[in-house]
């Protein structure tokens, strides 16, 4: 069996360095950390990682749901969004099938945990 990876695209260097703990300790590969949602399209689309997980507000020109949904419809790669805000109406559901969770900041570990397993699954 293959080892499982994960790309984080995260803002928050304290954020990113915990979710990378987690999946980390979970057994899973994280393949890097992005900073934005350019940076997070360049990477997936260069490593082509089994999950991204994508912080739903981004610094940069484009925002989570931007590069969730180009990453998703580029590459078919499922995405989990973490945020500090809830979904709002803005995101355009067609676009974001391959959106399989939403978890909102500040998390529990097993809240992560429990979504990337069944992403994975």
């Amino acid at each position: 069996m293959t080892e499982r990876r994960i790309l984080i695209v995260e803002d928050e260097p304290d954020v990113a360095n915990y979710e990378k703990e987690i999946i980390e300790a979970m057994g899973y590969s994280v393949i890097g950390i992005s900073a934005t949602g350019e940076e997070g399209i360049d990477v997936a689309a260069k490593e082509r990682p089994d999950l991204v997980i994508m912080d739903f507000s981004l610094k940069g020109r484009m925002n989570g749901v931007d590069a969730a949904c180009e990453i998703i419809e580029e590459h078919g790669i499922p995405v989990i969004f973490v945020s500090a805000y809830g979904p709002g109406g803005k995101i355009d559901h067609k676009k974001t099938r391959g959106v399989i969770g939403y978890i909102v900041k500040p998390f529990i570990k097993q809240n992560l945990e429990k979504h990337v397993e069944f992403a994975l699954s």
